[in-house]
Parts: structure tokens; sequence; C-alpha cells
């Protein structure tokens, strides 16, 4: 409960909040945990993505998952926030100016937390 607690904080935080541009955009994320997600960002601000490595088990190959549970925001000072199944896992962070490269932090429900970074998918 806590931590739906905290994901709607942070949620709250961002009304008036717009997607910059980056909605239909690919994104590489890679934690300190060792996970490896390829992640899209849709245009009505929810996401779908590509477990490649999962850090509880580095060998492990995921699906492509997502639905509008899956969402994600951007405010006016580029603070992003993704949240993976309402808010079960909840990432936040930074997207430079660029918007090229995101880094911040991430925090599961049952207490997991560690950093992550992001680069925009570009051919």
């Amino acid at each position: 409960m806590k931590y739906f607690l905290i994901s709607i904080l942070i949620l709250t935080s961002f009304i008036g909040m717009s997607q910059k541009g980056i909605g239909g955009t690919g994104w590489k994320f890679e934690t300190d945990a060792g996970a490896k997600e390829i992640i899209l960002l849709d245009s009505n601000l929810t996401f779908k993505y590509l477990e490649l490595v999962n850090y509880a088990d580095v060998n492990s190959k995921g699906e492509i998952v997502g639905d509008d549970n899956e969402t994600w925001s951007i405010n006016e000072d580029n603070k992003f926030v993704m949240l993976f199944n309402d808010g079960y896992m909840v990432y936040s962070g930074e997207i430079n100016e660029s918007q090229n490269q995101i880094s911040g932090t991430f925090m599961n429900n049952q207490g997991i937390t560690g950093k992550f970074t992001a680069k925009r998918i570009e051919f």
C-alpha cells in the first residue's frame, strides 16, 4: 500500500504534463541490477516493453508486454516517470535536453531499488 501511495503521489505531481514529442519512440533501458529492456513509448502515454535480460535471471528473455496498466509521463521540467503494472515498478528520472537519454532511479513494491539509464533508439 505504501508503494501504491508513493506512485499516486508521483503521478499527481505530473498534472499538466506533456509528452514533449517522445511518444512513438523506442528506448534501450539498463539497470544497475542487470536488467535490459527495449521500451516503446506510445503517443497515448502507455508503453510496451521487451525484457532482454531480467535482473533476477540474467539468462532470461521475455516477451513483448504492455497494456493500459503501463504508463509514462514527462513534465515541463524534463522529469520522466514510468509505471509498470499500475505502479508495481516505478522508474523516475530526468530526460536530457536533446531528449535522447534518461537517467534516474527505480523502485518496486517489494522494496527493490536501483538506478537506470536509457538511450533513445535512433536509426
